[in-house]
């Protein structure tokens, strides 16, 4: 049977959103000032001296550095699933400037995607109190049934509740994956992910073809905007 090649394209509003651990001394600092603040320090240059960036050495024990490397509890990059769109075409190689060959599926919602051809999703749910507190809390005396002080982690140390979030907001093309079929493409054959990040986007990817890990050729989106904050969480 000859070989056909397929190209699905996964599109809307979306982002790079990252989470990372803050030591208490970075988060006592950093909580005061404005997002523009944070954001003129991590998202552009942490080195460049201005008015606007308070902190641009990097061994103050303060210096946060390049938002996408504050990553340690997370790190994902795609539209988001309540405004994502679906697209497949037929190409004519596994090539990335392969020819259109034919429209398989015309740009569609990823509700009605997910409604028509049942897909094999996996949706994950970072649990930040999981992810911090992974041993649990002290159970509190008192009637009102609240939680103690954290459990210390398998290594002795007490866990700290400081996060970064940090968030590109972009639009556009976020996925583009090949695929190669000896036959008919079996949409509902698709395998996605979706990671719900905590006080932000639900993050759409397609992972697999019929248990086959696929490839993402890469992105073309349009920066929308900068978000970055610190929790105490």
């Amino acid at each position: 049977m000859a070989k056909r090649y397929f190209r699905v394209t996964i599109h809307g509003y979306g982002g790079e959103i990252v989470l990372g651990r803050l030591t208490e001394e970075q988060y006592d600092f950093w909580q005061p000032f404005e997002e523009e603040q944070i954001v003129a320090h991590a998202m552009w240059d942490p080195y460049e001296e201005n008015d606007e960036n308070p902190i641009y050495d990097d061994e103050d024990p303060r210096w946060l550095g390049q938002w996408y490397e504050l990553d340690d509890i997370e790190h994902v990059n795609g539209a988001d699933a309540g405004s994502a769109y679906i697209t497949i075409d037929e190409v004519s190689s596994a090539e990335y400037d392969a020819k259109h060959v034919a429209d398989v599926l015309e740009s569609t919602s990823w509700e009605d995607f997910k409604e028509k051809y049942k897909p094999k999703l996996t949706e994950t749910v970072i649990d930040l109190d999981e992810v911090l507190y992974p041993n649990g809390f002290y159970d509190e005396d008192d009637a009102d049934g609240e939680e103690g002080d954290p459990k210390p982690l398998d290594n002795g140390d007490i866990p700290t509740p400081y996060v970064f979030f940090g968030m590109s907001s972009e639009k556009g093309q976020f996925g583009l994956y090949p695929i190669e079929t000896d036959g008919e493409l079996d949409i509902s054959a698709l395998e996605f992910y979706t990671t719900q990040v905590p006080q932000s986007d639900n993050i759409l990817e397609l992972t697999a073809y019929k248990d086959q890990d696929v490839c993402n050729d890469g992105g073309d989106t349009n920066g929308k905007g900068y978000y970055a904050q610190v929790w105490d969480w």
